[in-house]
């Protein structure tokens, strides 16, 4: 393998890692407004109380550790088992948000 081919992987792999990170803040953003509208009316313990806002931010925070985790997940060489750990990864970060 040359070494343009190795940076040409890299590169790959970072914009892979780029657009799954943003797909996951996009659907956990939707995942958290559905699941927390009803308390939408209800301030959280900030004073410049903005739901949308802190459901941005807690998607953007929780992004942070699917990334990390994500970088684990695209090691593995079995596709089966990057789907089922990768699923049970956003089932635990989601929950996490909703809790």
């Amino acid at each position: 393998m040359t070494t343009y081919d190795h940076n040409r992987k890299i590169s790959i792999n970072k914009t892979h890692l780029f657009f799954h990170w943003i797909l996951f803040v996009l659907i956990s953003f939707v995942q958290i407004v559905v699941s927390m509208y009803t308390l939408s009316d209800r301030p959280s313990g900030d004073i410049t109380f903005n739901f949308y806002q802190d459901v941005l931010v807690g998607a953007l925070i929780v992004s942070v550790f699917y990334s990390l985790l994500l970088l684990v997940v695209l090691r593995i060489q079995s596709f089966g088992i990057q789907v089922v750990i990768h699923s049970l990864i956003v089932i635990v970060l989601w929950f996490y948000e909703d809790l």
